[in-house]
């Protein structure tokens, strides 16, 4: 049998009393060390302090009968020099507070002042007292210093003492002090030195700062009292008992007083104590502040003086510190700490309008990371009720108006607006601006139209102000925990909110945020130009916009699966709840596939599924079809958002729905009797190739509008922007990220290795899927939609050129011959037509050639350029070729000074333009010339 070994002292983790007398006994650490050391010595003052009492009380008793042996055995002491002065002691010991206690009585007829009075043992153990009494543990060193890095302890902040008391016995009792002046007591000698660095100030296992000891020219404690000094008798060691709470710990800077450089301290507030550190690492403190007799100031008008940004100074009985934190959101934590009840002086970081649910939301999340935002409502109320509640022992300010709330933000100000898009943001930036300043930014953080965006960016623009038009994405858990934010707009806000944006925005990967400009400023360089900035001011609510019509997308296509497995596989609620779980383990992992897990499978408080008693009719805002008349405004097949508004209107006539289906028949065929699991499977292959359709879709969207503001946006960062946050977050987007970075000028999703082998992998499952719901009668209006696209993209030849000539036949829309490109040409079909159209557009073009002609030409000879013949036909084609049809649909024969307004405003090359000069050439034509202004420099050119 094993005999269990029992642990005997086991010192591996915990001091134990008495391990320093084992053998082969090795001390952890410094602070076992000391602890030993200061245990020490507090058993000796204890025993020192206790042979005094002693002492004193038998002198009263004896009086001056003191026994011949006492008086030789302490003899030796006289001779060592202890007492300086005979007369220093009895005037001391008439003159102190404890007098009654300490001088014999006056029957005994001892006499105070006689110093032949006293035997030596008695001199040895009164100036030992009076040693106790008065002395101060940092008095041999001197204690006027230049900064906390100059002396052992700092005098920051005394611990509660009297004001009589003088500096020099103010400071606060630190081991580095304390253990060479213990030992100068035990040794009996007053003798002015320099004290050995302490073990634990000395200590290898952190680097410390050298400090300068300057000893004091002080004359002894017995000296002074012969001179009948007052001695303070008040002890300078105080016993402090910080909070167990650390407030706030980490690195401050504190402004050394006869120098312009900061020194860097690890500060922790326990309160009502500050412990200053040179390190994190440091084990001993340097100095120490008393909260409770220090004032914490702070304002902008300091900071301003001091020309220093995230400062604030503490001013104690003695002096005055100024410290910096290490960023703005760091320096009101460090307020907070130092002081709760600054939050009335500490003017906000932001302010957010209106206290619905998204901004509430919103704004604790700001307030989790340390920012502090200052609320308003248009319902005073609210905002009362928010800081009595949501917000409360939090750092949110509210405002009863917009004045007191414009007063409380710092420069420059920013204010998010999360209001009903329309008029109501109109409303409140009429009402902000005249309170504003140049500089200050306004954030509209709603579901705004981007050209509203567009607009107001451009009129505050005049005004100074920056406009910034943000999409928020992630309902109100994203605003609480973490959105998908997409701002753009004036692009010298950014600087100004990207680390509030990006602290709050939900963090995917390695922590990168879901958050970005959208919109890539570059610096176009134009060989007849130079340098062009292109801006992008409703950029941001395009891109959440588009974002919003995908999830319109996302959320029809899983409907679609879900009324195949329902009506045609026949599954019941939790059958479809586990398949729905299962496809979020795979290439459909999203946000969207989760929730519907978790919905399918929620039960009534009857314990009934909840989902078939909810009403078959989806409504909309609005940002889907928004989505729907852009795509149908620049061109862009963005078939599948389409379908699925129409989807949601479709639904919405549900009265209609239930009188035809008592009228209109369908399929007789109503159930699938082939293998469930494989159709399963091929469900989950339609899914996923239409939701790739649908995100190629929402990206080309994106390049038509960048095509056509002159936007340059970043694709790559708008799919990691939407990888978390949002709604339509999925590991999917991860791959378009992969894709645009493979190549940022990818035309469309499908011409990617990836996604191109993925739909060709899925594409017999997705045919198999609408077959078979086309025949039993189920509507997929966006898994059709998605494959018609696909068929249609990949197809070299579509019959549209029977519908051009239509529009020929009908109406002489002219068209253009596969033999002959860029020649347009119009057909007498009937042989009662004629060449109208085609003279106008032929004229037309002729006149954009001429003018291109003259404007290289210009170009050529002001920049010491050359353009050849084919690059001016080139350059006149491909700019007619982009604009001109829309004068020759309006049947212009002429180009007039508006004609080239719309050329340069349809042409995607052309940013900015003024119409220079408009003179006559000839009867047909006109010489176009154009001034870009930019930076207040002029420059003509013609660029495509």
């Amino acid at each position: 049998m094993q005999r269990r070994r029992r642990k005997v002292l086991d010192t591996s983790v915990a001091y134990v009393r008495g391990e320093e007398n084992l053998a082969g006994w090795r001390p952890r650490g410094d602070s076992l060390i000391l602890e030993h050391q200061w245990e020490l010595e507090k058993l000796e003052l204890l025993h020192e302090v206790e042979k005094t009492r002693h002492f004193l009380l038998l002198r009263e008793k004896l009086g001056d009968s003191i026994p011949k042996s006492l008086s030789d055995s302490l003899s030796p002491s006289l001779s060592s020099g202890t007492l300086s002065t005979s007369t220093s002691i009895s005037s001391q010991i008439s003159t102190t507070t404890f007098e009654s206690a300490v001088t014999p009585s006056e029957s005994s007829g001892y006499d105070s002042t006689d110093i032949e009075s006293l035997v030596d043992r008695e001199k040895e153990l009164a100036t030992k007292c009076l040693q106790l009494l008065t002395h101060t543990f940092n008095r041999e060193f001197n204690q006027v210093y230049n900064s906390i890095s100059d002396c052992k302890l700092s005098d920051i902040s005394p611990i509660g003492r009297d004001p009589s008391v003088s500096s020099f016995s103010s400071a606060t009792l630190t081991p580095s002090s304390t253990c060479p002046s213990l030992v100068d007591s035990r040794c009996n000698s007053i003798d002015q030195k320099t004290p050995e660095a302490n073990s634990r100030a000395s200590s290898p296992c952190h680097e410390m700062e050298q400090f300068q000891i300057i000893p004091a020219v002080e004359s002894s404690y017995l000296a002074r009292a012969g001179k009948n000094e007052f001695l303070n008798l008040v002890p300078d060691i105080e016993e402090i008992r910080p909070g167990s709470v650390v407030s706030k710990k980490g690195y401050l800077h504190f402004k050394e007083p006869l120098s312009s450089s900061w020194a860097k301290h690890f500060v922790v507030v326990r309160r009502p104590y500050v412990f200053i550190y040179n390190s994190d690492k440091d084990p001993v403190e340097r100095g120490i502040i008393n909260l409770s007799t220090a004032q914490v100031e702070y304002s902008e008008d300091q900071q301003a003086m001091v020309k220093t940004p995230n400062t604030f100074g503490v001013c104690t009985k003695h002096r005055g510190v100024l410290l910096q934190a290490i960023n703005d959101k760091d320096m009101n934590d460090w307020l907070y700490a130092f002081n709760p009840l600054l939050a009335g002086t500490i003017r906000a970081d932001i302010a957010l309008i209106g206290l619905a649910v998204m901004g509430q939301n919103l704004i604790l999340n700001m307030n989790d990371h340390g920012f502090v935002v200052c609320a308003f409502n248009r319902t005073v109320s609210k905002v009362d009720d928010f800081l009595a509640n949501e917000a409360k022992g939090t750092k949110v300010i509210g405002a009863h108006s917009l004045e007191e709330m414009v007063s409380k933000l710092k420069k420059p100000r920013r204010i998010i607006l999360l209001v009903k898009a329309g008029s109501a943001v109109d409303d409140f930036i009429n009402k902000l601006v005249p309170l504003l300043e140049t500089g200050d930014i306004i954030i509209d953080g709603g579901n705004s139209e981007y050209r509203d965006t567009t607009r107001r960016c451009k009129e505050l623009m005049k005004k100074g102000i920056l406009f910034v038009g943000s999409g928020v994405s992630g309902g109100e858990e994203g605003a609480r925990y973490g959105p998908s934010l997409m701002p753009g707009g004036a692009k010298e806000a950014w600087p100004h909110i990207k680390t509030i944006f990006q602290s709050i925005a939900a963090k995917v990967g390695s922590g990168e945020p879901c958050c970005d400009w959208v919109n890539i400023y570059l610096i176009l360089t134009l060989p007849c130009v130079g340098s062009l900035v292109v801006g992008d001011e409703g950029a941001g609510h395009f891109v959440k916009m588009v974002h919003n019509g995908i999830e319109y997308g996302d959320m029809q296509l899983i409907c679609e699966a879900y009324h195949l497995m329902k009506d045609v596989v026949g599954m019941e609620h939790d059958e479809m709840s586990k398949v729905f779980q299962e496809w979020n383990k795979t290439e459909l992992d999203s946000f969207l596939i989760e929730i519907t897990a978790n919905i399918l499978k929620f039960k009534d408080s009857d314990g009934k599924y909840l989902l078939p008693k909810i009403k078959d009719s989806a409504g909309q805002k609005g940002t889907g079809k928004w989505t729907a008349i852009s795509a149908l405004e620049y061109g862009v097949p963005v078939t599948l958002i389409g379908e699925a508004v129409f989807a949601r209107c479709l639904s919405s006539l549900k009265e209609e729905r239930v009188q035809a289906s008592k009228l209109l028949k369908g399929p007789k065929v109503t159930q699938f009797s082939g293998d469930k699991k494989a159709f399963l499977e091929d469900i989950r292959k339609a899914l996923y190739a239409s939701k790739i359709i649908s995100y190629a879709q929402g990206f080309m969207l994106l390049r038509q509008a960048a095509k056509e503001f002159g936007w340059t946006l970043n694709y790559g960062g708008i799919a990691l922007m939407w990888r978390g946050g949002c709604i339509i977050r999925s590991v999917f987007l991860g791959k378009i990220k992969d894709a645009f970075d493979r190549n940022p000028e990818l035309q469309n999703l499908l011409l990617d290795d990836f996604f191109k082998t993925a739909v060709e992998k899925c594409q017999d499952s997705w045919r198999r899927v609408i077959s078979t719901g086309v025949q039993i009668g189920i509507p997929m209006p966006c898994f059709t939609t998605a494959l018609s696209f696909y068929d249609g993209y990949r197809h070299e030849m579509l019959p549209a050129n029977l519908v051009q000539a239509q529009r020929d036949y009908f109406g002489a829309h002219t068209y253009e011959l596969l033999s002959k490109p860029g020649a347009f040409i119009h057909t007498n079909w009937t042989g009662h037509g004629g060449n109208v159209s085609s003279s106008a557009y032929n004229r037309l073009r002729a006149a954009v050639h001429y003018t291109a002609g003259c404007l290289c030409q210009d170009v050529a000879e002001d920049k010491g350029m050359r353009f050849s013949k084919q690059a001016i036909a080139a350059i006149a084609e491909i700019t007619f070729r982009q604009c001109g049809t829309s004068l020759v649909h309006a049947k212009r024969s002429t180009v007039t000074t508006e004609d080239v307004k719309l050329l340069a405003r349809k042409s995607n090359s052309l940013v900015r333009f003024t119409v220079f000069s408009v003179s006559q050439h000839s009867s047909q034509t006109k010489l176009l010339r154009f001034q870009v202004q930019k930076y207040n420099k002029e420059t003509l050119f013609f660029f495509c």
